[in-house]
């Protein structure tokens, strides 16, 4: 008959459940004959080759689903080790170990049945459609698992026996009926008394402690039934007080297993250290109190996550443990100076190594700092805290803010200095600053030789800017509270004067005030001679490291101002050596014109410490002055540098003409040398924006030099154009920009003023016209850019006030108004200019007129006030006006009307009133009076021919005129009315 696949599945299932069943059968039977032959039954011959098939049965029998079987097998190994004989209970150990090994249940996904996320949902499905999760499968699995602990328990105490012991141990029990314990008693030990120091001997007591805290809490109770049983310590507590001579192997043991290869040993030893340590003296901790910290310092980089949870507990309680080992309050002083002697050390160590560890170690030492206030405990180490303590400024800081710190900076650089002064101010005020305050008072001498190379490396290679800034407020507060500490001219006082220099270079803002005031403070500390020495040699000469660089060379010149002026206010003047005043003072004087806003306040600062009037320090220092802005014409590559020199040269140079009585400054050998390299830069230098200034003050120091006054024979000889730069200077009213431009324009009427060699008229018209013409071409090229239909060119040159292009006509109009205001009607001096031809009145009279007609208001105010002061001269010289045309006085008649009636602003009216009042006063023949007449006469004949419209823009009869002035200005100008009225 040939079976279907049911039918033999069927079969076999019953085959393998009825063997089964007589296996179960078999070690319920084996675990009674085993019992009866180790209490009374006659030793066998042939129990050693019997061991080892009677224990794989047994430790077979725990894997399965009865749970009476499994107690029956495991009972039956005590009695199988109490049968065995003693030379064979090693291997039948080694037989049962090697059993329980290969039920494990294999996850490896390359062994066996790979342990993936898709058989674990397999799995889960097979649990749900059965119902459920079947929970004598559960308890088999956990049963080999602490059967596995046990093994594993005994292999970390090296003394397999104890394995037995732990087996043998009573725990609670179903079976419990008559004739069970009377055919196996499951829950009575079974080993004697006489095996008790074989399985666990009084040397493995120390070592048990720990498992009494086991997480496994079947195992965690059998080793507390076996300490109970064989011991009678039946807590922990008891366990670690019975036997005080066994402390030791009890700490080093608990430290061993801190550091146990298995999680749940370490979980375990965690738990046992929080009991066992808490309350110790030092004399019980000294011993193993490094290792002990040691393991937790690497507990605290635990990678699994059971540990990370538990261990925090610990680290509280070790640390509350070190500062009361440390508190001279509860323990003793000599305990207290001997944990202080290896805990700060320690501590110091763990800081260096391990990153993890820095903010635990770093809370205990603030917190033996405060206790230690007012002792002498922490002397021997201040120069081992304070360092640290310097480095936990910066790594105590949130680590974001240094993320902040890089995007706002990049952002905006004025914000982003607000953030780091924000942040320095909030590293003053950490615990950290507070504790090396409190430990300043601790510093003494040999303390700081020995902290002075530490710090310095930290002032240049610290890690983040509160660490540095936080090395220099420390030595300002040991300089001002702790004198004796730096002595006056000693290695330390020099040293950290000649680092501190160099960290006026930090990028860092805060850093360099910080370093500037730390300065000041070693400054006071050293010899006249060794400050100026370091001033010269770190500070005023470090200045061409720069010379490329101008954020960097500012940055410099920031950080060495706040220095200085910090030495200057600090530092009594006899600290400070004339020589080193004169250099500070001519550096000052320079840099206080700097066009970085940053640095001219700083300097201009230090500039008022040391001269209080500008006039008393240019009189004092001037000759190092010229000497440092000559430098800076010479060696500086940046043009601002050279515009900045050439603001200052210009201000010496006003200070320079003020000097009474006046010197010769053109023999002065200071003052020529700055002008010679004032004109070399000038010559060497390409156009540029900006280069207005250099010519400027070359005309002012030029004008200064060789300032003669008419008629003053004591001058002597006229200077040579070339010496002055003439020429140069000219040159450059046609070269550059309009601003420029208009700059070269007024030195060249300056230095000519000064030195009166005057130019002859065609040479004034000449730069007149160069300068329109240019304006003009400007404006082509306006009105040539590509614009919207209907929109009108912008104006931008002519008609725009205050424009460069009206302030570059404004000075050629003012140096050809002030030439004819050289000319005489008889030539006394050299500097006098023959009469005016007959058309170079007009020409100037006519090239005004035209920029009148289209400027600005401000042009137009320019214009007649030039007017006035040229027709005033040519009437105090009594030089005829008779050669100007009827047509061009009229023309000028019609500008003064329209200007006196301009209902813009009150400033052009007046002027032009007292313009008309002027020409009216000159009564001589030919004068102002009569080409006013002839000008109005002119303009009311030409409007007698033309239409009302047109006629409308000429002059008026004086009579109509004066009716049109608005009261306001005809209060104003009442004597100039009543001047006009006697030619109406």
């Amino acid at each position: 008959k040939v079976e279907d696949g049911a039918e033999s599945l069927a079969r076999k299932r019953a085959i393998a459940a009825e063997r089964d069943a007589e296996q179960r059968c078999g070690v319920v039977w084996l675990a009674v004959l085993v019992r009866r032959l180790a209490r009374s039954g006659p030793a066998l011959a042939s129990l050693p080759d019997l061991l080892a098939p009677l224990g794989r049965a047994f430790v077979r029998s725990l894997g399965g689903l009865s749970m009476f079987v499994a107690d029956c097998g495991l009972k039956s190994l005590c009695y199988m080790y109490r049968l065995s004989p003693p030379e064979c209970r090693v291997e039948m150990l080694k037989a049962i170990f090697s059993s329980v090994s290969n039920r494990t249940v294999v996850s490896n996904m390359f062994v066996g049945n790979p342990d993936t996320q898709a058989r674990k949902e397999d799995e889960k499905k097979k649990d749900a459609s059965s119902g459920g999760p079947n929970s004598l499968k559960i308890a088999a699995k956990e049963r080999i698992d602490q059967i596995k602990d046990l093994m594993f328990l005994a292999r970390e105490l090296q003394h397999p026996p104890i394995f037995i012991g732990l087996l043998d141990q009573p725990a609670g029990s179903v079976w419990t009926g008559e004739v069970l314990r009377e055919a196996l008693d499951l829950q009575a030990p079974c080993l004697p008394d006489e095996l008790h120091s074989h399985l666990c001997p009084a040397a493995l007591r120390p070592k048990l402690y720990t498992y009494l805290f086991h997480p496994n809490a079947p195992l965690r109770q059998s080793v507390l039934a076996l300490t109970a049983n064989y011991f009678n310590c039946e807590s922990p507590s008891a366990l670690s007080t019975k036997h005080p001579e066994e402390w030791p192997q009890l700490a080093k043991n608990l430290v061993l297993s801190l550091g146990s290869a298995r999680v749940a040993t370490r979980e375990a030893a965690i738990q046992a250290a929080q009991t066992l340590m808490r309350g110790r003296e030092w004399h019980e901790v000294d011993f193993i109190f490094e290792d002990l910290w040691t393991i937790i310092i690497k507990l605290m980089d635990d990678m699994e996550t059971k540990i990370q949870a538990v261990v925090k507990p610990l680290v509280r309680m070790v640390r509350n443990l070190t500062l009361r080992l440390c508190d001279i309050k509860v323990t003793k002083q000599k305990d207290v100076e001997a944990a202080m002697e290896a805990i700060v050390p320690l501590l110091l160590r763990f800081c260096e190594r391990y990153k993890h560890s820095q903010p635990v170690c770093f809370d205990v030492m603030r917190e033996l700092i405060k206790g230690a206030q007012g002792t002498s405990l922490l002397s021997p180490h201040v120069a081992n805290l304070i360092p640290p303590l310097l480095v936990s400024l910066s790594m105590m800081e949130n680590d974001q803010l240094q993320y902040y710190q890089f995007h706002i900076s990049n952002a905006s650089e004025e914000k982003g200095k607000e953030l780091e002064a924000a942040r320095i101010s909030n590293s003053r005020d950490s615990e950290s600053m507070k504790l090396l305050r409190q430990l300043v008072p601790l510093v003494t001498e040999e303390c700081a030789e020995t902290l002075a190379p530490r710090t310095r490396d930290s002032l240049h290679r610290g890690v983040g800017a509160n660490t540095r800034v936080g090395v220099c407020d420390f030595w300002v507060s040991v300089c001002a509270e702790r004198p004796s500490a730096v002595p006056t001219g000693g290695t330390v006082a020099t040293g950290m004067l000649r680092s501190v220099a160099g960290a006026l270079l930090d990028p860092s803002r805060e850093v360099r005030s910080a370093a500037a005031s730390c300065f000041a403070s070693f400054a006071r500390r050293n010899a006249p001679q060794e400050l100026t020495k370091v001033i010269f040699e770190r500070l005023l000469t470090k200045e061409q490291d720069f010379r490329t660089d101008d954020a960097q060379r500012n940055a410099y010149r920031i950080g060495l101002a706040r220095a200085l002026w910090e030495v200057q206010r600090r530092c009594d003047d006899g600290a400070l050596e004339s020589e080193l005043k004169a250099a500070i003072a001519a550096k000052a004087f320079f840099l206080r014109w700097s066009s970085e806003a940053e640095v001219k306040t700083g300097w201009e600062s230090l500039w008022g410490e040391l001269c209080p009037t500008t006039s008393g320090g240019v009189e004092r220092y001037g000759r190092d002055i010229c000497t440092e802005l000559a430098g800076a014409f010479e060696e500086s590559v940046s043009r601002a540098d050279k515009v900045d020199a050439a603001k200052a040269v210009s201000a010496l140079s006003a200070q320079l003409g003020k000097a009474e009585p006046r010197p010769n400054w053109s023999q002065d050998e200071a003052v020529k040398s700055l002008h010679k390299a004032v004109k070399a830069a000038v010559q060497s230098l390409p156009v540029f924006d900006g280069s207005g200034t250099l010519v400027r003050a070359l005309a002012d120091l030029s004008a200064v030099m060789h300032r003669r006054k008419r008629g003053d024979a004591s001058a002597g000889s006229p200077p040579d154009e070339e010496a002055v730069g003439l020429p140069l200077i000219q040159g450059f009213c046609a070269k550059g920009s309009l601003t420029d431009r208009g700059a070269a324009v007024q030195a060249f009427l300056e230095v000519t003023s000064a030195t009166r060699l005057w130019p002859p008229l065609e040479d004034a018209e000449k730069l007149f016209r160069a300068a329109a013409n240019h304006v003009d071409n400007l404006q082509k090229e306006d009105e040539k850019e590509e614009r919207e239909p209907g929109q009108p060119p912008p104006k931008r040159h002519r008609g725009k006030g205050s424009s460069p292009a009206e302030e570059l006509l404004a000075a050629t109009l003012d140096f050809w108004a002030t030439s004819l205001q050289q000319c005489r009607r008889e030539v006394e001096d050299e500097g006098d200019l023959e009469p005016p031809e007959e058309n170079e009145l007009a020409t100037f009279l006519s090239a005004s007129l035209e920029e009148f007609s289209t400027g600005s208001l401000t042009l137009r105010l320019s214009i007649v006030r030039l007017w006035k002061h040229v027709f005033t001269h040519f009437a105090k010289e009594r030089l005829p006006l008779a050669k100007l045309s009827d047509q061009l006085c009229g023309q000028l008649a019609a500008a003064v009307q329209d200007a006196s009636l301009d209902a813009r602003s009150e400033r052009l009216r007046r002027p032009a009133i007292e313009l008309a009042a002027a020409l009216v006063e000159d009564t001589a023949a030919g004068g102002g009076r009569d080409a006013l007449q002839r000008g109005l006469q002119s303009e009311a004949t030409a409007a007698a021919g033309e239409t009302e419209g047109v006629a409308a823009a000429r002059a008026v009869p004086v009579a109509t005129w004066l009716d049109r002035i608005d009261p306001t200005t005809a209060e104003q100008c009442t004597q100039q009315i009543a001047s006009l009225r006697s030619i109406s």
